[in-house]
């Protein structure tokens, strides 16, 4: 009788992310074994989630574990997981045995998540830091690059986050001033006399906010709500959140060019992009990207 066993394959924790799933690009090859040798068990691929599940029939003899192989199938990263048990009895497609969590061990494919000029930054916090030193002192022209690994394959699948950069192409006005009062109201006071060393102070106090309070609090979603009620518009979300290092990324970016805006009048070119790129096994890797380039008029 066919056996069917599931389970997820997540990176090891990092600037990233502890929950961090090896999406679409994951290859499962599982064997049994016994006292003697391995069997094959089957073959399968990981969804946008990092789940995978493969059935297939048991050997005659006695399991007593089983080996799971990740690969992933776009980088030469492999990884071998033992599971010291055997399948358990009477597993299904409808009633899978489940073998947990594996951990990969390796960075996500978008475990850098931003660029600003010739500046590669891997988490939102030296980002958060970069913006603070150029708002202090802007030169221009500057660009800066958003990159965030596709879920569902398509390139397109812009977080909640990420898409507020949009209304930021034509702000209301007194927008930052809205902004500024609004994160001083609800997350964090400023000692600041003036609105562009506020948003300056709250990069920094930003800056040092760990992942794990990002995942574990609301701060963010409180963060991306004053963003959201600052631009004015007429349909909200209390939950907009949706991949913590890459929505802060977006929220600090949001922040620092609404102080260029206010500081030096600029009005910067926001573009919504798509890369992809084929890997073995006719897998296709896909990223959402967005361009920003600010130049002073």
């Amino acid at each position: 009788m066919p056996t069917t066993i599931t389970g997820r394959v997540l990176h090891q924790p990092g600037h990233w992310g502890s929950k961090r799933p090896l999406r679409n690009i994951g290859r499962i090859t599982a064997w049994t074994y016994d006292n003697a040798q391995s069997f094959p068990f089957g073959v399968a691929f990981t969804n946008q989630e990092g789940w995978f599940s493969i059935t297939a029939n048991l050997p005659a003899s006695r399991v007593i574990g089983m080996w799971i192989q990740v690969e992933d199938l776009c980088g030469t990263e492999t990884y071998m997981h033992q599971i010291p048990r055997p399948p358990q009895p009477n597993s299904s497609i409808l009633f899978p045995d489940n073998v947990g969590n594996i951990i990969a061990p390796w960075e996500p494919a978008d475990a850098g998540l931003a660029n600003l000029d010739i500046f590669f930054l891997k988490n939102y916090q030296s980002l958060a830091r970069r913006l603070c030193e150029r708002l202090k002192s802007p030169y221009y022209p500057m660009h800066i690059s958003l990159w965030r690994e596709s879920v569902d394959g398509t390139g397109q699948d812009y977080t909640p986050a990420q898409k507020l950069l949009i209304p930021l192409k034509a702000p209301r006005s007194g927008f930052l001033i809205h902004l500024v009062q609004d994160i001083q109201d609800e997350i964090v006071s400023t000692k600041s006399n003036t609105t562009n060393d506020a948003v300056v102070e709250i990069l920094e106090r930003l800056s040092m906010v760990e992942i794990k309070v990002l995942e574990t609090s609301s701060l963010l979603n409180r963060l991306l709500a004053a963003i959201q009620r600052a631009f004015g518009t007429h349909s909200y979300s209390e939950n907009l959140m949706v991949d913590p290092a890459h929505d802060m990324a977006a929220a600090c970016v949001i922040l620092f060019l609404a102080g260029l805006m206010e500081k030096d009048k600029i009005q910067p070119t926001i573009m919504f992009r798509s890369s992809s790129f084929g890997c073995s096994g006719n897998v296709k890797h896909s990223f959402s990207k967005i361009l920003i380039d600010v130049n002073k008029k």
